[in-house]
């Protein structure tokens, strides 16, 4: 008998081990969806007395900058923003854009701790060339966030795309701004739906259109980084004008 228990200890051992690696897989998965979720969530719910809305966060020096639909924020002096760690923020109304898009500015700049803005969208256009499935990422007020499988179309528009939900899912009240995602990386943001479809404003026409602005908050790395070099040609001109040349 003590020879059989003895053999039979092994196996046991393999299944007490099997059991935790199968527990432990479970708890990956759970840690994996908590993160997913929270990675791609749409930054900010907006609020304003006539509107509410999404947004998606920027920092920029030592700003943060919220980008969110014109229509959201334009009929209101006061904007309030609320991420999944921060509550009642408020928000400075900078500049407004043709394309219905706002750039708001916050007065805590330590809200873009949250933010997944990613290099401009300079991967938009390689993504949506080859990409007809992505997500659209919206936060409730209570912060709460859905998720939604979308189908994207119409990406011949060098500004914007559309985009249906799939599964039989509908447009609510509240979507505009949000963040529209491919992996964790950020393609788009609603900006207005017409009927079952949606159009949203690419991530690298954001950048394009908000850039003059931007640059004025950006620190000398970030002008750098962002391409531009006004000020070191402005200091060669000078460099060059206060250069005499040298007496034979």
């Amino acid at each position: 008998k003590l020879k059989n228990t003895q053999q039979c200890s092994p196996t046991r051992r393999l299944k007490r081990i099997l059991t935790m690696l199968n527990l432990k897989g479970i708890t990956i998965t759970l840690l994996c969806v908590l993160v997913c979720k929270f990675s791609n969530a749409s930054d900010a719910y907006v609020r304003t007395v006539h509107q509410e809305g999404q947004g998606i966060l920027r920092p920029i020096g030592e700003s943060c900058f919220l980008y969110t639909p014109a229509h959201v924020v334009t009929k209101s002096q006061g904007v309030l923003v609320e991420t999944r760690l921060r509550k009642n923020l408020r928000g400075e109304l900078i500049n407004t854009y043709p394309q219905d898009l706002a750039l708001v500015k916050l007065d805590d700049s330590s809200a873009c701790q949250e933010s997944s803005w990613k290099d401009g969208g300079e991967r938009v256009e390689a993504i949506i060339s080859v990409i007809s499935s992505g997500r659209m990422n919206y936060k409730h007020q209570q912060g709460r966030t859905e998720v939604y499988d979308v189908e994207i179309t119409d990406k011949a528009v060098d500004s914007t795309f559309s985009l249906k939900l799939k599964d039989g899912k509908k447009f609510r009240k509240g979507m505009s701004g949000s963040i529209v995602t491919v992996g964790d990386y950020p393609i788009g943001m609603l900006l207005s739906v017409e009927g079952d479809t949606g159009i949203v404003l690419r991530m690298d026409t954001m950048a394009d259109l908000s850039r003059r602005v931007i640059l004025r908050y950006a620190t000398d790395k970030e002008r750098i980084e962002l391409g531009d070099l006004s000020n070191r040609e402005g200091e060669v001109s000078n460099t060059e004008a206060n250069t005499k040349p040298l007496l034979k």
